[in-house]
């Protein structure tokens, strides 16, 4: 027993124990500093490509803002001579349809007084 005692005593005393005690947390310790520094690092290069995107991002904002105003005022332009076109179409069949009224309405005597239409519509103003 006495000789179990000493070989105890030699262990403690000598650190083995309690770096058997300690390695786990020593191990964990370890393990989250090279996370913090391989988090670290990868934020580094995160960060790098950020700024790269933003140098890039203001660098053709100017371009990108000229090209949108171009197209808006492109489909403005579109907008206006499709409103002309409907116009123009509207204005068409209003000709249309007062060309059929007139062929309607012509009459078929012509040099004579008393004028005779296609119809029979107003004929007792006619005769």
């Amino acid at each position: 027993m006495d000789t179990v005692l000493q070989i105890i005593t030699l262990l403690v005393s000598s650190g083995i124990v309690g770096q058997l005690l300690y390695y786990n947390s020593r191990k964990r310790k370890e393990a989250a500093s090279a996370q913090k520094d391989e988090d670290a690092n990868a934020m580094a290069y995160a960060q790098e490509w950020h700024n790269l995107y933003d140098h890039e991002h203001e660098e053709h904002m100017e371009e990108r803002t000229r090209l949108n105003n171009k197209i808006d005022s492109l489909y403005d332009d579109i907008g206006k001579q499709r409103a002309t076109i409907r116009q123009l179409k509207d204005d068409k069949n209003t000709l249309l349809m007062r060309m059929r009224e007139l062929q309607w309405n012509e009459c078929t005597i012509n040099g004579c007084m008393k004028r005779k239409p296609p119809r029979d519509y107003g004929r007792e103003e006619t005769d």
